[in-house]
């Protein structure tokens, strides 16, 4: 399903665009994000850049984010802090991979480094990484984008699933 998305490609990827994102009906229906960060005021702040055009979820534990993860899914994306008390970004993004592969995950961090960025792809499948302070306008292009890889992937998984509605199962045993 692509909610009414445009056609137009930009470097062979599909554009989510201000107008597709107005024609959902409501915000329930527009693409679910997780977003975790345990700085609080951030968090509030990024939330309210993003509600206008996600319905948002924030957690400031990483704790509840993995209950939300669980209780509240499935989110298109989950955007996680790197560093978090107790349980860090990597960690909890490789958690929302293993519940939900088509998931998009990404990192947020203020103090990024090579291995930190390297484990966080290879054990979270992390799709991108974003640097604090982040703008409003690359926070929104990069959930864009990855709202819409998500959209894709749902979009194969349901065309590769055959339609099992009103089919029946026969096993025959051969005694």
């Amino acid at each position: 399903m692509k909610l009414g998305l445009s056609e137009e490609q930009t470097s062979g990827s599909w554009t989510l665009t201000d107008a597709d994102v107005a024609a959902l009906p409501t915000p329930s229906a527009r693409p679910r994000v997780l977003l975790v960060d345990d700085d609080e005021t951030l968090l509030r702040s990024l939330g309210r850049i993003l509600r206008q055009q996600f319905d948002v979820q924030c957690e400031a534990s990483p704790y509840r984010a993995l209950v939300a993860l669980e209780d509240d899914g499935p989110f298109a994306a989950v955007i996680a802090d790197l560093t978090m008390p107790g349980l860090d970004g990597v960690d909890l993004l490789e958690t929302a991979y293993a519940h939900s592969p088509e998931t998009a995950r990404i990192l947020l961090t203020g103090n990024a480094t090579v291995s930190s960025s390297i484990d966080a792809v290879n054990r979270a499948h992390v799709t991108n990484l974003l640097m604090k302070p982040v703008s409003p306008d690359e926070l929104v292009a990069t959930l864009r984008n990855a709202v819409l890889q998500y959209l894709d992937l749902t979009d194969q998984i349901a065309a590769d699933e055959p339609d099992r509605a009103g089919s029946i199962d026969l096993t025959v045993d051969a005694d």
